[in-house]
């Protein structure tokens, strides 16, 4: 069954759900639980791949390539592109710059899967946004 939203009410979220779990490879940390911490960071990301125009379908697809090899940059520059190859939308929520808010989406993913457990949220997200910053400077748009 193909997916056309991403989920915003439990319908939506089973579905979504029941498409990650029909995936030979599926990521976990992508399931949607409205009680685990990761549902705020995924409602971000969804605000941000809506504006990008970015099917629920290529984000699945593109996020499990990113993952398949276990490393950090490899995630960082795949999912970086994935923003650069479609139209950016200039409506950002926030006032925030077009490449600050991909950062920050693309560090939101990076906690899902590759935060620290020693630290806070916070400390991961910050964090991690550096390592985005630097690991894209040469890809911004």
């Amino acid at each position: 069954m193909p997916l056309d939203k991403y989920p915003k009410n439990d319908e939506q979220i089973i579905q979504w759900n029941n498409y990650i779990n029909s995936k030979k490879i599926y990521p976990i940390e992508l399931l949607i639980n409205k009680k685990n911490k990761n549902y705020e960071h995924l409602q971000k990301i969804f605000k941000t791949l809506i504006l990008d125009e970015i099917s629920p379908e290529n984000f699945i697809k593109v996020y499990i390539k990113a993952k398949t090899k276990n490393d950090i940059v490899f995630f960082i520059r795949t999912m970086t592109d994935l923003f650069l190859s479609h139209k950016v939308n200039k409506s950002l929520s926030e006032g925030q710059s077009i490449k600050s808010a991909r950062t920050q989406t693309v560090a939101r993913l990076l906690c899902l899967s590759f935060g620290s457990p020693q630290k806070t949220d916070n400390e991961n997200f910050k964090h991690l946004k550096k390592i985005v910053r630097e690991n894209t400077k040469e890809m911004r748009i």
